[in-house]
């Protein structure tokens, strides 16, 4: 396949570094970058993904972002100075990227976009009506299309010439007739080996997520509180990431819940160091890429009872589900766990089978399939 065919990316890391999204997006572009040319157009601010996908990028262009606009106590107004900058900018990030989609037919390409955010599937949408070409949108996240979204932002999506749905709960969420579900996939070790707890004394509960009030990790970080007295010294529980909500979560913070800030290698760290993953999310994720990168290392997951994870996790056999937002329900499975060294083999066997799923083969042929009938 001749490289005549140009993919805009439009990303939006303003509010996150490298979160679960990116990682795809990143891992996708490491995966076609010899059968397409690829165009990143992304916030100006610099991130980790835009130095880790840096290499697989033809071009790279920048876009002109609200970010994340924060007022304590007055959400509303937070969203609303939000909107209104996001307009203010929209008229420059269009015309970039209409004038970079001209530059590409002039060179006779073909050209297609492909949006990663609620925010860039706006952009997409106005430039497929001005330059008619067509785009997809991976639907990273849940929107609430049925009940929270306008008539007129419906367009938005059923204007796409194909949504990529991460879950079958994300594709019954649109319900629409151009949607296709490719579930994430997880780079799988060579030689996978079930973990054990017989041995130990000491424990190591990781989380690993952007720092948002979404991912409800409050609830992970004060869980620690409700663990038995005999069991405390010897769990540490352990945060990775980065956001602006971190200032918010120190106060949970003592000499056995830390915070560890952006995990560069979270595949050496869970096969080595990590017991327990807890998906903590008060809100309803689309998929749980933590979930599977922690199944792959062998590793059982306790995760809320809804959305994505509560569609990979299998309660009682690879991991737990819990309330959501309850930090003692979370307690409760990860002391039942670590307290019973038979089972936890065997979740962490069962939790290496389902990983097998999340093939990264699977993955590619999947999206060039979906991809190619965009052009």
């Amino acid at each position: 396949m001749s490289k005549q065919q140009s993919i805009l990316i439009l990303e939006d890391s303003s509010k996150s570094s490298f979160g679960g999204g990116q990682a795809i997006t990143f891992e996708l572009c490491k995966l076609i970058e010899k059968e397409y040319r690829l165009i990143l157009f992304d916030a100006q601010k610099q991130t980790i993904f835009k130095d880790r996908v840096k290499p697989y990028i033809a071009l790279k262009k920048n876009l002109f972002t609200t970010g994340q606009i924060e007022k304590k106590g007055n959400v509303l107004f937070s969203k609303l100075l939000e909107s209104i900058s996001f307009l203010l900018f929209l008229g420059y990030n269009v015309f970039t990227i209409y004038t970079t989609i001209r530059a590409e037919q002039r060179n006779k390409q073909k050209v297609m976009l492909y949006a990663t955010t609620k925010k860039t599937i706006i952009y997409a949408w106005i430039i497929s009506k001005i330059c008619k070409v067509n785009y997809i949108y991976h639907a990273h996240s849940y929107i609430g299309f049925k009940s929270n979204s306008s008539l007129f932002t419906k367009q938005f999506y059923k204007s796409a010439k194909q949504i990529i749905a991460v879950s079958n709960f994300v594709k019954d969420d649109f319900n629409l007739p151009n949607i296709t579900v490719v579930k994430n996939f997880v780079n799988l070790p060579e030689t996978p080996i079930a973990k054990t707890i017989s041995h130990k004394k000491k424990f190591v509960v990781a989380s690993f997520s952007s720092l948002i009030p979404q991912k409800g990790l409050e609830y992970l970080m004060e869980s620690y509180q409700f663990l038995p007295a005999q069991l405390k010294p010897n769990v540490e529980i352990r945060i990775y990431g980065q956001g602006f909500y971190e200032k918010e979560l120190l106060k949970y913070v003592n000499s056995n819940v830390r915070l560890l800030g952006f995990c560069d290698n979270p595949a050496k760290v869970l096969e080595n160091e990590i017991d327990i993953t807890v998906v903590p999310s008060i809100f309803l994720e689309s998929f749980g890429i933590a979930v599977i990168e922690s199944f792959a290392y062998g590793v059982p997951v306790i995760g809320s009872n809804q959305g994505g994870p509560a569609e990979i996790i299998n309660n009682g056999i690879n991991g737990y589900l819990v309330k959501t937002a309850n930090a003692e329900a979370i307690a409760d499975k990860i002391s039942f766990l670590l307290n019973n060294p038979i089972l936890y083999h065997k979740m962490s066997e069962s939790a290496l089978n389902a990983s097998k799923e999340y093939n990264v083969q699977i993955f590619k042929e999947k999206m060039i399939e979906v991809l190619n009938r965009t052009f």
